[in-house]
């Protein structure tokens, strides 16, 4: 089972221990090494277009799945109620395909969130903005 720590941001590399999944909701990013022991650091962003974090009180899981395959381990797996379940290995070559969908997702949500942004009137901007600084708080 991973221990889940919730941090304000994501200790340096070094400090990353194997078996732990740190997380920053300040910062939605999540960090861990590498499930099949390979010692390489995995951080991934959380956003609409990257991965989500469910959370239900003790245990952690992530969506979609974390593939590994330009690492030389090549590992794919899911973190599911904080447990690793593996997937059969990605080559690089699916993994390419992957980041190519992955950025295009991307790009996607972040032209659709900048066209919402400049659909809203003034007014609205200020009350998001007002917002957004209450909830960081």
């Amino acid at each position: 089972m991973i221990q889940i720590h919730f941090v304000d941001s994501i200790p340096k590399a070094d400090a990353i221990e194997e078996g732990h999944l740190y997380i920053s909701l300040k910062y939605n990013m999540t960090s861990h090494r590498c499930a099949s022991g390979c010692g390489q650091l995995v951080p991934l962003p959380l956003s609409p277009a990257d991965w989500s974090l469910t959370y239900n009180g003790d245990t952690v899981s992530l969506s979609p799945s974390i593939g590994n395959g330009v690492l030389a381990c090549h590992s794919h797996y899911f973190i599911r109620d904080s447990h690793i379940i593996w997937a059969s290995d990605m080559s690089a070559s699916q993994a390419r395909q992957q980041q190519a969908a992955d950025a295009e997702l991307l790009k996607r949500h972040i032209e659709e969130r900048a066209e919402n942004q400049y659909k809203m009137s003034f007014f609205k901007r200020v009350l998001a903005w007002l917002r957004g600084i209450i909830e960081r708080r």
